[in-house]
């Protein structure tokens, strides 16, 4: 991750509510506020309709692109442990995309660690597993 940012070769996608991605409260102490510089806020909750089952994979790949993701480039996602990140991973899968990692420290580690660099600017639902 800390060479993905000085030499980028992955995009970020950040899975957090954009509060936290911002620069909101975080939910656990001794973790500093904000996002790894350059990544993309994207949170979980917009793959989800409101019986919180999956949106269809095209609207999510143009979810995606309206952010500026290039869907065929290498992603890298997290979240603040690691857990809602696996969903966009299982959804990449699903679209085939040949090249994603999950960023398994997430936020939790990369905002306890006062040596990385971070940034800050600008009801959940329950998770199933329902595509359409």
């Amino acid at each position: 991750m800390k060479e993905n940012l000085h030499y980028p070769v992955a995009q970020v996608i950040d899975l957090r509510h954009p509060v936290r991605f911002a620069g909101g409260p975080e939910l656990r102490s001794g973790i500093r506020s904000g996002h790894i510089p350059g990544s993309f806020s994207f949170p979980y909750t917009i793959f989800f309709d409101k019986e919180n089952c999956f949106f269809p994979l095209e609207k999510i790949r143009k979810q995606l692109a309206d952010i500026g993701v290039e869907i065929s480039a290498p992603i890298i996602s997290l979240c603040g442990s690691g857990i809602s990140a696996a969903i966009l991973n299982f959804v990449l899968d699903l679209m085939n995309h040949p090249n994603h990692a999950l960023y398994d420290g997430s936020w939790a580690e990369w905002g306890a660690e006062k040596l990385y660099q971070g940034e800050t600017s600008l009801t959940e639902r329950p998770v199933e597993t329902c595509l359409k």
